[in-house]
């Protein structure tokens, strides 16, 4: 049993039904901070009203998160009605999505796996760009599982909708690029970045049904980015659905790993070739 009340909301009211909430959820509208209440009292008592200020990045419309082991989401009403509404429908159940699947802190806490470790060795990456990059694949890895429990449901037109949404290049994607295309490693954090946002995509490619189209969509994503990225990409897209399995954290080493195939060690190891060219060049004879 749940309770909840947003404003007498039908849209927000049956997206949440439909996708058979489970409890013990809050879904807290920012804009006004009341917090509206998905939530076994039998499990939870001590809870009732509050209020959680919640400081939304600007390209956020909606957010999950679990960090206190119940999943709550966070919606900016404003900004989710600037959307077309089967992208705002599309968004909701994927954050509700995000509280089936990884509603405890389990989910937010990121082991590095070993195979990125002997990366780092190889290639001198620094601490803070391991957290960079693996954030980045778990990111990519959670969006991936919950478009794919959702498209299992029948949640597809809505999904496509939402995966079209995050497909889309922004002025921040264009920036980053342009900041960092002329250093091999801060381009690899930008493609696994533009990774993290194909993850819904690719999920869909399961479907034969969407797979021309998806297909089309993120090759359209991909335009501002060099052909030496782009290929890589679309290496990669492909060996997601049938890499990735039930399991969350087994996925993130299995996509670490396949990233690092596909798009770290060719790219670094590009540059390890550039760098002893230029030394066997300024070394006397």
């Amino acid at each position: 049993m749940f309770y909840y009340h947003l404003h007498d909301d039908v849209t927000f009211i049956s997206v949440f039904e439909a996708c058979s909430v489970s409890p013990n959820l809050f879904v807290v509208n920012y804009s006004i901070q009341y917090v509206k209440r998905f939530i076994d009292e039998g499990v939870f008592p001590a809870y009732d009203m509050a209020v959680w200020p919640i400081v939304f990045d600007e390209d956020f419309y909606v957010m999950h998160y679990a960090w206190s082991g119940i999943p709550r989401i966070s919606v900016s009403v404003e900004r989710i009605r600037s959307l077309p509404e089967l992208t705002q429908a599309g968004i909701l159940r994927h954050e509700v999505g995000h509280s089936i699947l990884h509603g405890s802190p389990e989910y937010y806490i990121f082991p590095i796996p070993h195979i990125l470790l002997e990366a780092s060795e190889r290639f001198d990456l620094l601490v803070w760009y391991l957290n960079d990059f693996l954030y980045l694949v778990w990111i990519a890895v959670k969006d991936f599982d919950v478009t794919r429990l959702l498209h299992s449901g029948g949640y597809i037109e809505d999904q496509v909708a939402y995966a079209e949404s995050v497909l889309k290049v922004s002025q921040d994607d264009l920036a980053a690029w342009e900041i960092g295309k002329f250093n091999p490693q801060a381009k690899i954090l930008c493609a696994v970045s533009r990774l993290k946002d194909f993850s819904s995509a690719s999920a869909l490619m399961l479907d034969e049904k969407l797979r021309e189209k998806i297909g089309m969509k993120l090759t359209e994503a991909m335009n501002y980015l060099p052909e030496e990225v782009s290929t890589k990409i679309l290496k990669i897209i492909p060996k997601l659905p049938s890499s990735l399995q039930a399991d969350t954290l087994g996925n993130v080493d299995e996509m670490t790993k396949i990233i690092l195939e596909e798009l770290v060690e060719p790219m670094l190891r590009r540059k390890e070739s550039i760098l002893r060219v230029e030394f066997n060049l300024t070394v006397d004879p």
